[in-house]
C-alpha cells in the first residue's frame, strides 16, 4: 500500500499508468522466457513463486491489528475462495470477443491482489496459451480486446477494493491473507510435493 506522500506526489492515475506499463513490459519481455523456464526448470520457478507468496502473505497479515471471530471467519473464507480457484481444472472456453474482454478484466483484478496470479487465472479460464500466442504473434485484435478488459477491470475493481478497505479493512485484509495462505499449497502441488 503506497504511502500518502507517494500517492500525493504521483497521483492514483499515474500509479495506474506505471503499473500498466510494467505489466506490458513484463508481458512482452518475459512471456517467452517464463514459458521456457516453466518447461525446463519448473521446480526453481515454482519455488521462487512460493517465496513471493509467503512474503506477500506475511506482509498482508501484518495489516490485521485486531483479531476477533469475524476476522477468523474472513481468513477461513479467503482460504476457501483460494481453494475453489486452485481446484478448478482448465476449462474449454470460447475465443469470442466478449470472453477475451472478460478474461482481461478478471486476470488484471487477480494481479492487484496479493498471492493470486493473473496468469494462473488465465490458465483456469483456458486462455493462457491463447493470450500468450496472441502476444507472440502480435495479434493486435486479440491484444486490444484483452487490454480493453484489463482497463475496465482495473478501474472498476480498484474502486471496489478501495471501498472495501475503507469500510471493512480488517475483514478484507483477513480474506486476502486467507487467499495468500492457500496458494503455497498450489505451488507445492505444481512441483510434485502434494
Amino acid at each position: 500500500i503506497p504511502s500518502k506522500s507517494y500517492t500525493g506526489y504521483f497521483g492514483i492515475q499515474n500509479q495506474m499508468y506505471f503499473m500498466a506499463g510494467g505489466i506490458a513490459i513484463s508481458i512482452f519481455s518475459l512471456a517467452k522466457l517464463m514459458t521456457w523456464l516453466l518447461e525446463h526448470h519448473p521446480i526453481y520457478i515454482w519455488s521462487f513463486f512460493f517465496g513471493l507468496i509467503v512474503a506477500s502473505s506475511v506482509l498482508v497479515a501484518k495489516e490485521i491489528k485486531h483479531w476477533h471471530i469475524g476476522t477468523v471467519i474472513s481468513l477461513i473464507a479467503g482460504g476457501c475462495i483460494a481453494y475453489v480457484i486452485t481446484v478448478m481444472s482448465p476449462a474449454e472456453t470460447p475465443n469470442t470477443w466478449w470472453f477475451i474482454i472478460l478474461s482481461g478484466a478478471i486476470a488484471i483484478c487477480a494481479m492487484i491482489l496479493p498471492g493470486i496470479s493473473g496468469a494462473f487465472i488465465l490458465l483456469l479460464m483456458g486462455k493462457y496459451s491463447y493470450i500468450l500466442g496472441a502476444v507472440s504473434s502480435l495479434n493486435i485484435g486479440v491484444m486490444l480486446l484483452f487490454i480493453v478488459g484489463a482497463v475496465a477491470g482495473i478501474i472498476s475493481f480498484s474502486h471496489l477494493l478501495s471501498w472495501l478497505l475503507k469500510k471493512y479493512h480488517t475483514a478484507t485484509v483477513a480474506t486476502l491473507t486467507g487467499i495468500c495462505q492457500k496458494n503455497p499449497i498450489e505451488v507445492f502441488s505444481n512441483i510434485g510435493i502434494f
